[in-house]
């Protein structure tokens, strides 16, 4: 949080490469990449371009999951009993035959469930998933999809290649869906796949800047409904991610999300709400609270988690790499 966030970022970054700890970056400006070129490996890719990524690859559970992710983004209800229903469907009608689920045959499948051709519908259901299915398939992320195996995730991070996204040209919506498509598979190849390495209980590193609009309170509907992108946070801490999210507003950050914080970063701030919600959350006084009206570029008050009660400063210069690290 502040004035620097993103180069604070591209520093803890650096450092999970200096560790060879794989990570994806969403990089939401389209320039931030330039902090990790000539580093190897990284990847940069561009949905529309050289990013191909098959989301339903996979078991029929998670294929059941990330047709209800997909929904669950676009604020589509009852999305969980809808991935059930869909994803049901096409393995009775595909795996018999021994064919992978792609996006092309789920957009194909869409008129096969409408009602009364399946009693597994409703008329509100299928509507909903016809309007998120043409919203996707005429979109950048339509052509992301288009794909039977597309980008390999659970053997990117077995290999220690980081991945970054440039989303700068993708509708917050579609964003959204294409990072928490990411997220879960990256939770499930950690999962699954026991050759990923672990680096003192560190197995893969997730960058998102300006998160604030995808874990926000609005998102949240209610304790048994987190957004997305919220609901996986809380679960990747248990499996070996470090999750890494900046953000301008940190009094739209979900509650939730706020206790689940391990170590924070807070630097210039001028809205009072803002100020608040940070001294809440990073148990300052008033007088600590104060200072952050007047810090520079680049510094920072940090709390760390349990065991740490004390916040203390720290200053972030600019970045001076290209191709090695600070």
């Amino acid at each position: 949080i502040g004035i620097g966030k993103t180069t604070a970022a591209c520093h803890l970054l650096h450092t999970l490469l200096n560790l060879s700890i794989p990570f994806v970056m969403f990089d939401r400006k389209g320039h931030e990449c330039e902090f990790l070129a000539g580093h190897h490996p990284v990847l940069l890719l561009t949905p529309g371009k050289d990013l191909y990524l098959n989301p339903f690859e996979g078991a029929l559970y998670e294929v059941m999951l990330m047709i209800s992710i997909i929904l669950d983004v676009f604020s589509r209800k009852d999305s969980h009993a809808l991935g059930q229903s869909a994803a049901k469907i096409f393995f009775d009608l595909y795996a018999p035959r021994g064919e992978s689920f792609t996006f092309r045959k789920f957009v194909q499948l869409v008129p096969m469930a409408e009602p009364p051709c399946s009693k597994n519908f409703n008329l509100a259901l299928y509507q909903s998933m016809s309007a998120v299915v043409s919203s996707i398939q005429n979109s950048p992320l339509g052509k992301v999809f288009d794909c039977v195996h597309g980008l390999d995730i659970s053997a990117m991070l077995q290999h220690g290649i980081s991945l970054v996204i440039n989303t700068a040209n993708l509708p917050s919506i579609l964003e959204e869906c294409l990072i928490c498509i990411v997220a879960e598979k990256m939770y499930s190849a950690i999962e699954n796949n026991p050759n990923i390495c672990d680096h003192n209980g560190i197995k893969a590193g997730l960058y998102i800047d300006e998160a604030s609009e995808y874990i926000s309170e609005k998102l949240d509907r209610d304790q048994r409904h987190h957004a997305p992108l919220s609901s996986y946070f809380l679960r990747a801490r248990s499996r070996g991610i470090a999750n890494i999210f900046s953000c301008h507003n940190p009094s739209r950050i979900s509650s939730v999300m706020k206790s689940a914080l391990h170590t924070q970063f807070c630097g210039h701030l001028i809205s009072e709400s803002d100020l608040q919600s940070v001294k809440d959350s990073m148990g300052l006084n008033d007088e600590q609270a104060i200072s952050l009206l007047h810090f520079g570029i680049g510094e920072f008050c940090v709390k760390l988690g349990s065991g740490h009660t004390m916040p203390f400063l720290v200053k972030v210069d600019p970045p001076t790499w290209r191709g090695e690290s600070v």
